[in-house]
């Protein structure tokens, strides 16, 4: 069963508490930037996040790389219970 992995700009989320498990990268290959490339990008994100059994990615931010691949970079983390 999938996550519902919550991706925010900010570098908090009110009121939670969660520590940090490391750096999230999602991408998406593509040769013209596109909405359709950045929605790959932010699902390859949550996968990503998945795999890192983390519930978020906080402070999320886009880049595209050389080879033109749509990219977003975040903080992975899971919530203190």
């Amino acid at each position: 069963m999938k996550k519902d992995i919550i991706l925010t700009t900010t570098e908090n989320i009110p009121g939670i508490e969660y520590e940090i498990i490391g750096i999230c990268i999602g991408n998406k290959l593509t040769w013209i930037r596109s909405k359709k490339a950045s929605f790959g990008a932010l699902e390859h994100l949550k996968e990503e996040a998945e795999n890192m059994n983390a519930d978020a990615v906080v402070a999320i931010r886009p880049d595209t790389t050389p080879t033109g691949s749509q990219c977003y970079i975040g903080t992975a983390v899971r919530f203190k219970k």
